[in-house]
Order: C-alpha cells, then structure tokens, then sequence
C-alpha cells in the first residue's frame, strides 16, 4: 500500500518536471515564431526540446510501468513477461511497458476492479435488505 503511494508520487512528479520543462521550451518556440526565426532555428529549439525531455520521457514511462505492475499485482492480474518484447521496452536496465500494453494492463486492471465493487455492493444490498427484515420484524413483534 505504502509502495504504491511512493510510487505513485514518482510518476506524479516526473509528469510535472516533464511538463514545466515542456512549457518552458514551448515559450521559447512560441516567441522564435514571434520573432520571425528562420525554419532552422525553430527546428534547433525544437530538437533540443526533445533531447532535454527525453530523460524525463523516459523516468514517466518506468514510473507509470512500475505503479500498473504493483496494482495488477495487488488485483491478481496476470503481468506480461518480460521477455515479451511486444509488451515491454528497455533502456538503461529498465523496463517499461509500451503504450499498448500500458492501455491492455489499465483496461485488465479496470474490469477486475470494477468486477470487485460489484461483489461488494451485491453483499452490502444483502445486508441491508436483512436488517430491513429483522427491523419489520422487530416492529410486528413489539405490536
């Protein structure tokens, strides 16, 4: 439980460095364009925006991998092997699941939970319904 909370503080916060140093470099191509810069250096702010983003990219993906892989773990749902290179890329030592499995893992991951609330609120339905039942029955008793 608490892991997931680190983790999910992980991928929070390489979201927002990823995100400032997107707005940062997005000012900086809105204000060349501004000022009439040739096509080239607009093309150099951009691909350096790319670069410096890369890192950050890539610390979203492991985060969000890592926080679907506790919570499919904490659901009982099967995880995709690592050696399945269509579910899986890696970079640095690293594995992070690609987009589709990413999407595949969620929806797997959705359904279980949702399939979990369902149970529960069935049995709660039931629990109510029986003190109903020994309410009225308690107030014909008492009559």
């Amino acid at each position: 439980m608490f892991r997931n909370l680190d983790l999910k503080k992980k991928a929070k916060s390489s979201r927002k460095a990823l995100k400032s140093e997107e707005d940062s470099y997005l000012k900086l191509l809105k204000k060349a364009k501004k000022e009439g810069k040739d096509k080239s250096e607009i093309n150099e702010i951009y691909w350096q925006m790319r670069s410096v983003n890369a890192p950050y990219e890539f610390d979203v993906k492991v985060a969000e991998s890592r926080l679907l892989v506790a919570e499919a773990k904490h659901y009982s749902v099967l995880v995709p092997d690592y050696s399945d290179e269509t579910k899986w890329e890696s970079d640095f030592g690293y594995h992070y699941l690609t987009e589709k499995a990413q999407l595949e893992l969620t929806n797997v991951i959705r359904k279980e939970r949702r399939e979990r609330v369902d149970h529960i609120s069935k049995i709660g339905s039931i629990i109510i319904g029986l003190i109903g039942v020994l309410i009225g029955l308690i107030s014909v008793i008492k009559t």
